[in-house]
């Protein structure tokens, strides 16, 4: 039996040049063509750490004082570091780099370390550096500047990354670290000036000196350099895991109060998450906005997306489309942007069930038109609990909660045969019963002639006739309701009076079902207007009624036989 093949070791580095600068750019790489420095606002003394290439050729580098670098370029823009976009792009970075290898190591900032073992089409040289292409590619998208290096150890990746071209690949592996410079070991300057004098320029000439004779007159440095320059050996790479935050930030100077610059960051910023949220496998769920306005206070708003989306059209377009309509007290100084993720939701529908085509699209026009027309007037209309049968009201379409065929009422209620109107309906006594919480008072209407309707059992049930005791009562409560039946809704169920015992010449029994009530209404534009209430209920003895209350007489309208 043949044994497995051991696994090549092959890592890659991810380098960010300049990575302060970069971070601090990183929204707007147009202003890489303008001279810019930039400055640690922590230190007593404010001086230039890091310059784009437009600085430099004015004679701009690293070190000078502000006053120095102004004097030397009049349009030099001074720009401070920020710890917070730099640990910003360090999360956008490694959760990028997730989607090319699970295994990566924050090395130092700017730095990654991937681990490559294991994965699969690495095996030939033009195949990694495809790989090493596309991680590239995925940088430049972000707005990054960075350089790729694969090699067989990660200290050699590390020095192609840092010494080579954008995208290199090492073959030869001693070859290689043979040709580097002798700062590519980074000695301290002592050493470095010793190696300068006996004419050791490369790392190659380091190495032939031997490691005894270097480390009997350069002392244990030279055996760190020499450690730094093996090709052999593989250190462990401390693995991490990519953070599930996303959060992008701007400061505007000067201020704005047009539309366009805020647009402009949106769309940069959800770029940069669509490609994130792409490498994790994961969704937007909600957008968090927050402008900060020049008087000092902030406007926060929270987006809910119509579904899940990685996309960065269907992001852009919820930011658009409420940044259009909103209207500041003062110009804006700085945008934040966070949004919160989820897994990507996966549904099947059946036969005769459809999703909106474009789910995002739709919302966007329902909030064109709110806009335009106003909010109280777009939406799905949904019948009122009324006495009106024309009485409806606007809500916001929700299609996941729309309900199913499983959600329709029972099968009870269909009878086998068709209901038996009852010409005239006959008079019956009913039971009805409030259910309050975990107590229930329970009024009886002795006949027809009580006109007790649900109006009067509301009336009754007050704080002060409550204290006297729930027990069953015969009430006669003659006059006009002096309350309304409330709207029924999700929690309205258990507070709503119901018939829980019916007696008639038709039927009796104690209700074991009960449907309602129905309000309906009719002649509303005569004096002899009439409203009633209808319940559908099952007794314990299997029979099917209509109760209807009209007037504040109850009767059995209907039968099933």
């Amino acid at each position: 039996m043949k044994e497995p093949m051991a696994m090549t070791p092959l890592f890659a580095v991810l380098h960010l040049l300049e990575f302060p600068l970069q971070s601090a750019l990183r929204h707007h790489p147009e202003l890489w063509d303008q001279p810019i420095a930039l400055v640690d606002p922590t230190q007593r003394v404010a001086r230039v750490i890091a310059a784009t290439p437009g600085a430099r050729a004015a004679g701009v580098v690293e070190g000078l004082m502000t006053p120095q670098a102004l004097a030397r370029c009049r349009e030099l823009l001074i720009r401070p570091r920020s710890v917070d976009g730099e640990s910003s792009t360090m999360e956008a970075i490694v959760q990028v780099a997730f989607g090319f290898s699970p295994a990566i190591e924050d090395t130092a900032p700017g730095l990654l370390t991937l681990d490559l073992r294991g994965l699969p089409g690495l095996l030939e040289q033009s195949q990694r550096h495809g790989w090493a292409e596309r991680l590239k590619g995925a940088m430049d998208a972000l707005g990054l500047r960075s350089r790729v290096g694969v090699g067989p150890t990660p200290n050699v990746a590390r020095l192609a990354a840092l010494w080579s071209e954008e995208v290199f690949v090492v073959d030869d592996a001693t070859g290689f670290v043979s040709t580097l410079p002798i700062a590519a070991l980074e000695p301290t300057a002592h050493v470095a000036e010793i190696l300068g004098q006996w004419g050791v320029r490369t790392v190659g000439e380091f190495l032939a000196l031997g490691r005894a004779d270097l480390a009997d007159r350069l002392g244990l440095e030279a055996l760190a350099l020499f450690a730094s320059a093996s090709t052999t050996s593989v250190r462990p790479v401390r693995q991490i895991r990519p953070p599930q935050r996303f959060e992008e930030f701007w400061e505007f100077d000067p201020a704005v109060e047009t539309l366009e610059p805020l647009l402009f960051l949106c769309r940069r910023f959800t770029d940069s998450f669509a490609q994130r949220l792409e490498a994790l496998g994961l969704a937007a769920e909600h957008l968090i906005l927050r402008l900060r306005l020049e008087s000092g206070q902030d406007h926060r708003k929270r987006l809910r997306l119509p579904e899940p989306a990685r996309r960065s059209e269907a992001l852009f377009q919820c930011l658009q489309t409420y940044l259009e309509t909103l209207r500041t007290e003062a110009p804006v100084v700085g945008v934040d942007l966070s949004l919160e993720s989820t897994r990507s939701r996966q549904r099947q529908f059946s036969l005769f069930e459809a999703a909106v085509r474009d789910a995002h699209q739709f919302q966007e026009t329902l909030a064109r038109l709110s806009a335009l027309v106003g909010g109280d007037r777009v939406g799905s209309p949904v019948r009122e609990d009324s006495h009106r049968t024309d009485a409806f009201r606007l809500v916001s379409p929700d299609f996941e909660n729309a309900p199913t065929v499983e959600s329709r009422p029972g099968r009870w209620l269909q009878a086998p045969t068709p209901m038996r109107r009852l010409r005239p309906p006959s008079p019956a006594r009913v039971e009805i019963r409030v259910l309050g919480g975990s107590s229930s008072t329970s009024i009886t209407a002795s006949d027809p002639a009580s006109r007790l309707s649900p109006d009067h059992v509301l009336a009754l049930l007050s704080p002060t006739f409550r204290k006297e005791g729930g027990k069953p009562m015969t009430v006669t409560a003659p006059g006009p309701p002096v309350s309304r039946i409330p709207e029924t809704g999700p929690n309205s169920a258990s507070q709503s009076p119901q018939p829980v015992f019916v007696s008639s010449a038709v039927a009796s029994g104690r209700i074991r079902r009960v449907q309602g009530p129905v309000r309906r209404s009719g002649h509303w534009w005569e004096a002899q207007a009439w409203a009633e209430e209808v319940w559908q209920v099952e007794t314990d003895r299997g029979q099917v009624l209509s109760l209807v209350c009209r007037e504040g007489c109850w009767t059995v309208d209907a039968v099933a036989d």
